[in-house]
């Protein structure tokens, strides 16, 4: 309704005034403070019992509500600040894909004391973030850029080829419209992080596999993932990347097609 409609445009605004007084350097240095740390995050998914969500539904059932009265970070709840520092690892990942298989990408292999980047927490999930969406500046100042890649059933136990017909033929089916929206390299912000990260000379490490949980236990998998990054080779097509909000779309790949 119009009353809701004017609420919502005055928190936009409100939201926009906060972060208009500081530089985007400055700015990039506040969010890169919001990262999460590993036994803050571990604790997180437990606590939650939220390990086999989809990522989308941490942001919509937990993030939102958490944040909701103030509109801030997640990560900037006065609760919340033991759990948070600056990151040494960026995380790039899917809304679409399970929630654990990030957070076995984040740990498998990792210091304890890794401190991880994740949009969810660091960016707020309201209107009028526009400041929060330039990732370069935290990317750059991050020492490593982690993407989490989940299994795909119908990538892992055959080989699609590098025939551009049987690629389109494949993402056609059900199996394939569910696979783009899951597997990092079929969106579009991680296709953005992956390009900054490259541009900035800063290491990429993609990680393939899910958690898996006995008697409480999580353990990150990284056999299940078969031939998923033999078919993704020749399946990477940066213009055809996909995301909800089409303005994103136009602004980001007009930054990506400008470089070099």
């Amino acid at each position: 309704g119009d009353a809701r409609y004017a609420q919502e445009m005055k928190l936009l605004d409100i939201v926009k005034q906060e972060d208009s007084g500081v530089s985007t350097n400055d700015h990039a240095s506040r969010i890169h403070g919001l990262g999460i740390r590993l036994s803050a995050l571990i604790a997180f998914a437990y606590a939650h019992d939220c390990w086999d969500w989809p990522t989308w539904m941490i942001v919509r059932d937990i993030v939102k509500p958490a944040t909701k009265v103030n509109r801030c970070r997640y990560g900037d709840l006065r609760e919340m600040k033991d759990c948070f520092g600056p990151a040494t690892v960026f995380m790039s990942h899917c809304w679409g894909a399970k929630f654990g298989d990030l957070i076995g990408a984040a740990c498998h292999g990792a210091r304890k004391d890794r401190v991880v980047w994740i949009d969810i927490f660091a960016v707020r999930q309201w209107p009028g973030n526009d400041a929060d969406l330039n990732f370069r500046g935290v990317i750059k100042r991050c020492g490593a850029l982690v993407v989490s890649t989940s299994p795909v059933d119908g990538l892992k136990e055959f080989e699609v080829g590098r025939l551009q017909r049987t690629i389109d033929a494949y993402l056609a089916t059900d199996e394939g419209k569910l696979a783009k929206k899951a597997t990092p390299f079929f969106r579009l912000w991680c296709i953005v992080e992956l390009v900054a990260a490259i541009v900035l000379n800063v290491p990429i490490v993609v990680k393939g596999g899910s958690v898996t949980s006995s008697h409480g236990i999580y353990e990150y998998d990284t056999k299940c993932i078969g031939k998923l990054m033999n078919n993704l080779t020749y399946m990477i097509d940066v213009e055809a990347s996909e995301c909800f909000v089409r303005a994103d779309y136009n602004r980001e790949m007009e930054v990506v097609r400008n470089l070099e």
